[in-house]
């Protein structure tokens, strides 16, 4: 169960990475004050109130949050992908906004959550500033120092959420919410 775990993570972190990289541009944030998101099972607070969330639109966005609430609130400007799970029974289905992707995973009940949003351009920052193209020394500004050294990349745990900050050259070159406790 371990191996086929960290093959997961390992996966989806290498098809991220390779996303990032085509798409790049630049450009303004979102600003305003969070008014939509959370599952309403506690789930996308992972039940204790402590987790990672991306905030687009006054849409928060928190790993293993319900999908299909969050899609409508974001509206229908999106690209969309599906493939079967390797992982799940059922679907993976990314859906690619400007500036970030959701990928998600059926839950046993078929059900799709959040399992990543990964931001994809400098177009916008997480809630706390942080953008791709940012210094290292920045993140560490922002988040600390109590992270887990991942090949030079930053991984922040809070609940059962990351914040993977992948490190390149001294400068954020991806930015990613993840879910840890999918399997």
């Amino acid at each position: 169960m371990k191996k086929k775990n960290w093959m997961l993570r390992s996966f989806t972190v290498l098809m991220a990475l390779m996303l990032c990289l085509v798409a790049t541009g630049c450009g303004e944030g979102d600003d305003g004050d969070v008014v939509i998101g959370g599952n309403g099972n506690g789930n996308g607070n992972n039940g204790n109130g402590q987790s990672y969330s991306f905030v687009h639109n006054n849409v928060k966005i928190t790993p293993n949050d319900l999908v299909d609430p969050l899609i409508s609130a974001l509206g229908p400007d999106y690209t969309y992908y599906e493939s079967p799970s390797c992982a799940y029974i059922g679907m993976d289905k990314i859906y690619m906004y400007q500036g970030f992707w959701i990928y998600t995973y059926p839950d046993n009940d078929a059900v799709d959550h959040v399992l990543q949003v990964v931001l994809t351009d400098d177009t916008l920052s997480t809630p706390e500033g942080l953008r791709i193209g940012d210094s290292a020394q920045k993140a560490t500004e922002l988040y600390g120092t109590n992270y887990t050294d991942s090949n030079g990349s930053f991984a922040y745990t809070l609940g059962k959420t990351s914040l993977m900050i992948i490190i390149k050259n001294g400068q954020v070159n991806s930015i990613q919410y993840n879910y840890t406790d999918a399997l």
